[in-house]
């Protein structure tokens, strides 16, 4: 089978499927001979950061030294990306080699009416833990799919710490519309006697988390918003002062944008700083530094073009949309903004648009490349803003290059939604791009 093959199949067995249950994921992995046991994990749920937080944490193992698996979804162009290993994907004929073993295992449980076709994120999960297995690393850095409590990467019993992100209403139509009830999926990954590092929450989901872990008998630590003084931020840079008691440390650069950006780091920083005060990871001051200033993580107010200015960012909820309208206000209040968005329909579609739309001059409507995505029309017909220049285009590309063309080096275009718009709108940027220096 080829990787496409491999691919193709993934993608049927999504549409047709639904989510393995946990019960079934253990059993497919014991099957597997366990690889899952044999990690040392540390585990990130949460709504907005997880990918940021993620990578922060495996940048400052990476800099020690460690050899560092990094678990994460969605992916922005391809598949392999959500399996990382020094931050290296894994090979497409290893993806291969290892699907065709856990199908070899999957597919007579589906025949025999055990289990139903697994959804994308199990197969990911299931071949992601094999990789790494194999692979003899020394941490890896799990991301939950989606809440925590009964996610398919919620089958390990010890990890090394459990970490949340800012937790706020998303996926409703399978985590509820209480605050409380997302935190306690999230707060699902908590296991007993293992630290919990979390982000300050809103105060429905801080007490969910701090029960969760008193019940599990887990020391938490949680990131406060006065742990952070920012010093300086431009474009290229963020310097911030970290003033945590377990260790605080002075000057620290991240080259992520956004005050966001600053608690991300903040909090994986804090992550590592408890397992090396508890002992059980080994990393210095250098390393912790050095990791978080190499730290990136694509698709998040990243800057793709400065002439004229390009930002891409995966504002694919509410909160991600307010991070945007606040960091956009703050840095281009004197700027015309252009909007280039394409969204999912398990989304607060109104929500993002009437949170980021009235900042707009000219608003560029596309469909992503996903079963899921919103019609552009439809996205356009939602706005009713006098005075705004509105365009509505199915075909990804062209939206892509009218809206930069349309764009002048004074404006600024931002490309935001969803993060697979974000991806491809991306490479065909890069395409465009690299077309335009031949020819010239």
């Amino acid at each position: 089978m080829s990787y496409t093959a491999a691919i193709e199949f993934i993608e049927f067995s999504h549409a047709f499927g639904t989510r393995l249950n946990l019960h079934t994921m253990k059993h497919i992995l014991q099957q597997l001979g366990s690889p899952h046991e044999r990690l040392n994990i540390i585990h990130v749920a949460g709504t907005n950061g997880k990918g940021s937080t993620s990578s922060h944490l495996a940048s400052m193992l990476m800099a020690q030294g460690y050899r560092t698996g990094l678990f994460t979804s969605p992916h922005m162009h391809c598949y392999t990306e959500r399996i990382r290993i020094n931050g290296v994907n894994i090979s497409q004929e290893d993806f291969m080699s290892i699907f065709e073993q856990v199908k070899a295992l999957v597919m007579p449980l589906v025949t025999e009416g055990l289990c139903p076709y697994p959804a994308m994120f199990d197969w990911m999960t299931l071949i992601g833990f094999v990789h790494f297995d194999r692979m003899l690393l020394d941490v890896v850095v799990l991301e939950v799919g989606l809440g925590g409590l009964e996610d398919a990467t919620n089958v390990i019993d010890h990890p090394l710490a459990a970490v949340i992100t800012p937790i706020d209403i998303d996926h409703v139509d399978i985590l509820g519309a209480e605050l409380s009830g997302i935190a306690a999926h999230k707060a699902g990954i908590i296991k007993e006697g293992c630290p919990v590092i979390f982000h300050h929450q809103l105060p429905d989901a801080d007490v969910v988390i701090r029960q969760t872990a008193m019940k599990h008998s887990a020391p938490s630590y949680c990131l406060e918003a006065n742990h952070i003084q920012p010093l300086q931020a431009d474009l290229k840079e963020q310097v911030f002062n970290f003033s945590h008691p377990v260790h605080p440390m002075n000057e620290i650069t991240i080259r992520m944008m956004g005050v966001h950006q600053m608690n991300n780091a903040s909090l994986a920083l804090l992550t590592l700083l408890v397992l090396r005060q508890t002992g059980i990871l080994h990393i210095t001051d250098d390393a912790l530094r050095s990791g978080l200033q190499q730290s990136f993580w694509a698709g998040r107010l990243e800057v793709v073009s400065q002439m004229p200015l390009i930002i891409i960012d995966g504002a694919h909820n509410l909160q991600g949309a307010d991070i945007l309208y606040k960091f956009l206000l703050e840095n281009f209040a004197d700027k015309k903004i252009n909007f280039l968005m394409g969204m999912l329909n398990n989304k607060d579609v109104d929500g993002v648009l009437n949170k980021l739309t009235p900042l707009g001059n000219k608003l560029y409507f596309t469909r992503a490349h996903n079963p899921k995505a919103v019609n552009p029309v439809d996205m356009a017909d939602r706005i009713h803003l006098l005075g705004k220049e509105v365009h509505a285009i199915e075909d990804m590309t062209e939206a892509v290059q009218l809206a930069v063309a349309e764009t002048t080096t004074d404006e600024v275009l931002v490309i935001t939604g969803s993060l697979y718009l974000v991806g491809d709108a991306k490479a065909i940027l890069l395409q465009t791009m690299d077309e335009q220096k031949e020819a010239s």
